[in-house]
């Protein structure tokens, strides 16, 4: 149906599967029951992930490498592909934890030439308790998986097929074209003099004999804000995001910890506020990674210095890839 060069992105994943073997294999697992607490059929979850895949390319796509110097990896969108769907019978009583530690119990490989996903359900008499979606997240990001969600239950719930969804190609052409002259001009003087950013790490904690590349850990800390929703009431009399606000604060963080009145981070973004047709309903890798840098001064407030990092957020929108 259709061939064109992978988002830059979407090469750097395929890139960092060949030094992570199971990089960016993704699972979603889902508790599903109708309204009125009825189990849906098997049928009714295949015709809906059939429906599904019928209307998004991205479910559609095998990737390949070999075929021009254009870019490393190229998307083929095939007009129809087999479902890989696996069922497995359950009693009825199944716990959640019971049934997450059997779609979880080892990661499989997608197969090669093929779409990156698979749906495993489990079943009993006929009925699906609980499915899981195994997905790439060359195809998928976080808010297309909200769309995922949003369309299944839509699928679930009419017979009626879903018309055909916008194409990921209008995204990937469109972040092509961002990559410019402009774009390299733009960042090399919004990053000029710019030193890394690295918060210190306590000496005492590092062994004698640890490499020069030790520690290279990923942390995670979930915590509650009490004051939350005052906060977001803040933001939005003062006109500002509360992205960018968040990210004032982590500069601040930052300024503490570095000792520096200058500091740059990276975010994600959704990638969802570029001008393409349809762009919040595109399934597929929207997401970028961009760079904040904050000037500090002893002054400097969360709101003066959000509204600054907004300000630079939207001067960088047209340079975004």
């Amino acid at each position: 149906e259709d061939v064109f060069p992978c988002t830059t992105m979407q090469e750097g994943m395929f890139l960092g599967q060949i030094r992570r073997p199971g990089a960016y294999h993704m699972r979603f697992f889902h508790r599903v029951q109708l309204k009125g607490g009825s189990l849906p059929t098997v049928e009714r979850i295949q015709q809906a992930w059939a429906s599904l895949v019928e209307r998004h390319p991205s479910l559609r796509t095998v990737f390949v490498d070999d075929l021009s110097s254009e870019a490393i990896y190229y998307s083929v969108v095939l007009r129809s592909v087999p479902m890989e769907i696996t069922m497995r019978e359950v009693p009825r009583d199944l716990n959640p934890e019971a049934a997450l530690a059997m779609f979880t119990d080892e990661l499989v490989p997608f197969r090669p030439n093929a779409p990156l996903h698979r749906m495993l359900l489990l079943t009993c008499r006929g009925r699906v308790p609980y499915l899981m979606l195994e997905i790439s997240h060359v195809i998928m990001d976080g808010y297309a998986l909200s769309v995922f969600r949003r369309e299944f239950i839509r699928a679930c719930s009419s017979t009626a097929p879903l018309p055909r969804g916008p194409d990921y190609r209008m995204f990937a052409n469109y972040h092509r074209t961002r990559q410019t002259d402009e774009s390299a001009e733009y960042w090399t003087n919004y990053l000029a003099d710019c030193v890394p950013c690295h918060i210190p790490t306590d000496p005492l904690s590092v062994p004698t004999d640890a490499s020069p590349e030790w520690p290279r850990t990923l942390q995670r800390r979930d915590f509650g804000f009490d004051n939350s929703a005052a906060f977001l009431q803040r933001c939005k009399e003062r006109q500002v995001t509360l992205a960018c606000a968040i990210r004032a604060a982590w500069a601040l963080v930052l300024r503490a910890y570095t000792q520096s009145q200058d500091v740059c981070f990276g975010y994600v973004s959704s990638g969802r506020n570029v001008p393409v047709p349809e762009v919040e309903t595109i399934f597929g890798l929207c997401l970028s990674m961009q760079v904040c840098r904050a000037k500090l001064s002893e002054a400097s407030t969360i709101a003066s210095l959000a509204r600054k990092i907004q300000e630079d957020y939207v001067a960088s929108l047209p340079f975004q890839h």
